[in-house]
């Protein structure tokens, strides 16, 4: 009864602040597109090009994105030249680590498990000082819009999925959120994730000599 009652009172609040609209697409369902040509990053600190993964409280979605963007980048010798961090639009798990079910999702496929992890609510200078805002949802996306982030640098992480082609955009296009499910749900969610690793990884290997320009 205790457990119902404080799911019901995380899904209010998730959905206060992202916006309504379905959390979940339906598995089996046809997977949606990407709705714009993905730009090349662009740093504006004359730096490396920075990314920060963001989702409604830093211990699952984002974290899990960070970590697994971190390995693909430092397979593909982009480790120096590419910078990762995340975050998320609320402050209610601040300080927390990694949730234990995405920890263990990442660690039985061969990631780490983001010991050191302690999650944030993104602020303002992240906003506007990383080249890319990476949202695993589009409420996340109209929440970094509604605190002034550039929409030229606000992403959904499945737009790189290569499955993801000539639709439009939708909530269709969010990554799942397993916070409210069991093991399953962490490893569809990671499923997501990883589907969107290599065009990602393809765009920033493609650009990542931008960072070097002064």
């Amino acid at each position: 009864m205790i457990l119902t009652i404080v799911t019901m009172i995380f899904f209010a609040m998730e959905i206060m602040l992202t916006g309504p609209g379905p959390r979940r697409s339906a598995r089996g369902s046809k997977r949606p597109a990407c709705p714009w040509p993905v730009r090349p990053p662009m740093p504006h600190n004359g730096g490396m090009i920075t990314v920060n993964m963001v989702c409604t409280g830093n211990i699952c979605r984002s974290a899990m994105a960070q970590i697994v963007l971190q390995q693909a980048l430092e397979q593909a010798g982009l480790a120096g030249r590419v910078a990762v961090t995340s975050s998320g639009i609320s402050s209610e798990e601040h300080g927390n680590p990694v949730d234990r079910r995405a920890a263990r999702a990442l660690v039985a496929r061969g990631y780490p498990e983001g010991r050191s992890h302690r999650a944030h609510r993104i602020t303002q200078a992240e906003i506007e000082q990383h080249d890319w805002l990476i949202a695993m949802t589009m409420g996340h996306v109209k929440a970094l819009e509604r605190r002034g982030a550039n929409p030229d640098r606000v992403y959904l992480l499945r737009q790189f999925d290569p499955a993801c082609t000539g639709q439009p955009q939708g909530w269709e296009l969010d990554i799942d959120d397993p916070w409210y499910g069991g093991a399953e749900d962490f490893e569809h969610c990671l499923d997501q994730i990883e589907a969107a690793m290599p065009g990602l990884v393809s765009i920033l290997a493609a650009n990542a000599d931008y960072g070097r320009r002064g």
